[in-house]
């Protein structure tokens, strides 16, 4: 992912290499009234005001679009989304400071019955 700012507020984001997208549209009175997920190589967002005003779908777009009380909300979570919220920025600040963080994938066997251990 890649975001550019222009006086402190974002203005650009992009997510690339297989990105995914959950959005949920609203009518006029701020009802949720629809959803739509999508998949494609590129998604770029120019923000105003810290709201999505163009979105766009770069190669290779899937995307389905379901009537709220049809849709089923548990299918539409993004697919290895993993949180992590002790690690992500929760300021402005957060963003220019850099400190490496490691994320373990998975926790090595070390045990002797583990063929590529001997």
């Amino acid at each position: 992912m890649q975001a550019l700012f222009e006086d402190g507020e974002m203005y650009f984001m992009s997510a690339k290499g297989s990105a995914e997208n959950v959005y949920y549209f609203q009518d006029e009175q701020k009802h949720f009234i629809s959803v739509n997920k999508s998949t494609c190589d590129v998604i770029n967002i120019y923000l105003e005001n810290n709201k999505p005003k163009k979105v766009s779908f770069l190669n290779k777009y899937e995307g389905t679009a379901y009537p709220m009380r049809k849709a089923d909300h548990e299918s539409l979570k993004l697919r290895k989304f993993k949180w992590l919220d002790s690690i992500r920025p929760k300021s402005k600040a957060d963003l220019l400071q850099y400190a490496p963080v490691v994320i373990p994938l998975a926790e090595k066997n070390t045990s002797n019955d583990n063929p590529n251990n001997k």
